[in-house]
């Protein structure tokens, strides 16, 4: 029996140590084309002053910026769903009627569109940023309007999403944080 047991661990050893000898055969790499038509999905709420402005100061340009807001920055947002401490529960009002549907989605019958974002809250209680976490469609064409869902809620997300009840506090000031909103378009 402890023969038998040396046996099976010597095998084991000299497996390995072939596994470690033998180097892999190197794998081709997937070939990446980039698409001139692909879009990227982030959508930011448009800004309404410039970020930038040139003056022509004797033949040389010079680049000057104005005054712009706080970068969008989650990592250091409060997350009440893990303060145990804490029982807040943010009310956000949010309006998905039938015409926000993507009207090619809706040419194709993709169905039932449900969407799952993380909304970073400012103090103010304004909508700053949105991350989507998850689409889930009833019927599986929907999968190829996937980018065009996503960029039509985060659209609605930043626009027309409102913090209805007061805002997340820590230490009594109001604080930006991160809370999860779900929204649902279904077919005209």
């Amino acid at each position: 029996m402890v023969a038998g047991f040396a046996v099976q661990v010597l095998g084991l050893f000299l497996y390995q140590l072939t596994l470690w000898i033998i180097p892999e055969p190197e794998k081709e790499m997937a070939m990446f084309t980039a698409d001139p038509g692909m879009s990227f999905v982030e959508y930011q709420e448009p800004s309404q002053e410039d970020t930038a402005s040139a003056k022509d100061l004797s033949e040389e340009i010079v680049e000057t910026k104005k005054k712009q807001d706080e970068a969008i920055n989650w990592t250091n947002a409060a997350n009440p769903a893990t303060n145990f401490s804490s029982r807040y529960t943010a009310r956000i009002s949010v309006t998905v009627s039938p015409d926000d549907y993507p009207s090619s989605a809706a040419r194709a019958g993709v169905g039932t569109v449900t969407i799952r974002a993380a909304l970073l809250i400012l103090p103010s209680g304004r909508i700053g940023d949105v991350r989507i976490q998850n689409v889930r469609f009833s019927n599986p064409v929907g999968e190829d309007y996937k980018a065009e869902f996503i960029a039509r809620a985060r659209q609605i997300l930043l626009t027309r999403a409102r913090l209805v009840s007061p805002p997340y506090t820590e230490n009594g000031q109001p604080t930006k944080f991160i809370w999860t909103q779900t929204i649902t378009f279904t077919l005209p």
